[in-house]
């Protein structure tokens, strides 16, 4: 079986399992293409389903280029929708490198879609 194991020890059997144990409603896996660009391949929620829709890039998107530029974990929240990339927006956001992939994981509210 592949599984998943979190920070704190537990176990996931399958990616259907992780947004529940990680608080988060959109997963993105974005691969980078270029040094600027990168590209949805997959994800969870909205990732899933954006996944081959979005193109980014990163010299016009504050929180994909700092997360490229920065080791670790990169965190964003607000009361209210904050702009994550493009037209996608989340009351809150984690981000990190992994190789070429970016992973950004959110919490969402209702209506998560901000004006660029």
């Amino acid at each position: 079986m592949v599984g998943f194991v979190l920070a704190d020890g537990r176990v996931m059997g399958t990616t259907l399992e992780l947004p529940a144990a990680l608080d988060v409603e959109d997963v993105f896996v974005l691969r980078r293409v270029s040094n600027d660009q990168m590209v949805n391949l997959d994800g969870i929620g909205r990732g899933e389903r954006w996944a081959g829709n979005i193109t980014v890039d990163s010299v016009r998107e504050p929180l994909i280029a700092q997360s490229m530029a920065t080791p670790g974990v990169l965190r964003g929240t607000g009361e209210t929708a904050i702009r994550v990339f493009g037209p996608y927006g989340a009351t809150g956001a984690a981000l990190t490198m992994v190789g070429d992939h970016l992973v950004q994981a959110s919490q969402v509210l209702a209506s998560s879609s901000v004006a660029a």
